[in-house]
């Protein structure tokens, strides 16, 4: 039996639901930054939050690496 996912939340979603901010921070390497949704959607339009989340943690040192055991980690909370 497989479990039926949601798709991912978009940045509008995520305004219509009033989620005002986001952090995204990574337990590996220690980034840390606060958003403001509306301000994230201006930049990159209605792309979803992992998009935004890979676009924004593009120069993380994990993202670049080939070795899947050692990725980045960051995520966004709210």
């Amino acid at each position: 039996m497989h479990a039926i996912s949601e798709p991912p939340l978009t940045l509008a979603e995520a305004a219509s639901r009033g989620v005002p901010r986001v952090r995204l921070i990574c337990a590996k390497c220690g980034r840390r930054g606060d958003y403001a949704v509306s301000r994230l959607r201006e930049r990159f339009g209605d792309l979803t939050l992992i998009q935004v989340r890979e676009m924004l943690s593009a120069d993380c040192r994990g993202a670049a690496r080939a070795n899947t055991t050692d990725y980045c980690g960051a995520v966004f909370e709210w």
